[in-house]
């Protein structure tokens, strides 16, 4: 299980965004994450500003259609 460290970011995110999204979000930036899954457009809004390579459901569809997706969450 992958725990969040900066815990003040995940705090100021979830003003503005559901839970999920902003553990999402902190974890991409703590990981250095190459790709994030975001489908709530608040959410792509603000991981853009912390430049975030962003993709959604129907960007994985339409460029892995027969590809094996490997998606890791928290848990």
């Amino acid at each position: 299980m992958i725990r969040i460290k900066d815990k003040n970011l995940n705090k100021a995110l979830t003003m503005v965004l559901d839970e999920g999204e902003a553990e999402t979000i902190t974890l991409a930036l703590e990981e250095l994450a190459d790709i994030i899954l975001l489908d709530d457009y608040e959410a792509r809004r603000i991981a853009r500003n912390y430049r975030l390579n962003i993709t959604g459901i129907i960007g994985i569809l339409i460029e892995n259609p027969f590809q094996n997706i490997y998606i890791r969450s928290p848990q």
